[in-house]
């Protein structure tokens, strides 16, 4: 299976990254990269 890699920029998005990781690893396909950039939140989601 090939390698597929899921970039995900965000900007206070902290209501939403849970969910939408939790989304991504119940994708039957398993053989996934996930590559979050944070682009300088002020939100809960930029303290992690």
């Amino acid at each position: 299976m090939p390698l597929v890699s899921v970039l995900v920029p965000f900007y206070n998005q902290g209501n939403f990254l849970s969910r939408f990781i939790t989304s991504l690893l119940k994708q039957t396909y398993k053989n996934i990269e996930l590559v979050l950039v944070d682009d300088g939140s002020t939100d809960r989601c930029g303290r992690r």
